[in-house]
């Protein structure tokens, strides 16, 4: 730590005599000394009819679970989705399996992953595979994330590939007041070449 700024790293090493320890993830975080967030409004009804397709969240999570996202009960908190040509807004409401639990965190994990999923809706069914959270650029956490609902609007880069293997872009979660409560820029995912991953060994795929 560094007066403000706390630096962190999360590094793994295989039981094996000798092996290394791999860094995996690093960041940085720090106090914001202003609030440029909170209070902003997020135009909610003016994104639902920019995103004209409606899409059924069972039917969501069906497709990605066919593809390899399986996302329990816990994790599924989009209730309402819409996507349109390069972003997508949905409201996100509590699941019954972390009700009891969501204020006990300023922001409930299970909460905040079902506002990142949002971003795997603006590029519909135009990737191929699962795919996995490669990077965020920076969080912003202006306010907690209350009782819900909630909305988030994923919006995807402009400059992305629809070749790559990789998609990148921001999200804002407003809260049931319209007011932005937090912001993840540059959130980047990953999409899985199954032929590749298959040649790795299976502890490559265990976490403990």
């Amino acid at each position: 730590r560094d007066g403000q700024i706390a630096s962190v790293m999360i590094y793994s090493r295989s039981d094996s005599a000798g092996a290394e320890w791999t860094r995996h993830c690093s960041m940085r975080a720090s106090v914001l000394a202003v609030s440029n967030g909170v209070g902003a409004a997020l135009p909610v009804q003016a994104i639902v009819a920019r995103c004209a397709e409606d899409v059924a969240p069972a039917a969501f999570y069906e497709h990605w679970r066919t593809r390899g996202n399986q996302w329990g009960a816990t994790f599924q908190g989009i209730a309402c989705l819409n996507a349109g040509r390069g972003e997508a807004i949905a409201r996100i409401e509590v699941p019954a399996a972390v009700a009891a639990l969501r204020d006990a965190h300023f922001a409930h994990p299970a909460i905040l992953d079902a506002c990142v999923q949002v971003l795997a809706a603006t590029v519909g069914k135009s990737r191929q595979g699962a795919f996995v959270g490669k990077s965020v650029g920076a969080v912003r956490v202006h306010a907690s994330l209350g009782e819900g609902p909630l909305w988030s609007h994923a919006l995807l880069h402009d400059e992305e590939n629809p070749q790559s293997r990789s998609i990148c872009g921001d999200l804002l979660v407003c809260n049931k007041a319209g007011q932005i409560v937090v912001e993840l820029l540059k959130v980047r995912f990953e999409f899985i070449d199954f032929a590749v991953a298959a040649t790795h060994g299976r502890e490559r795929w265990l976490h403990a």
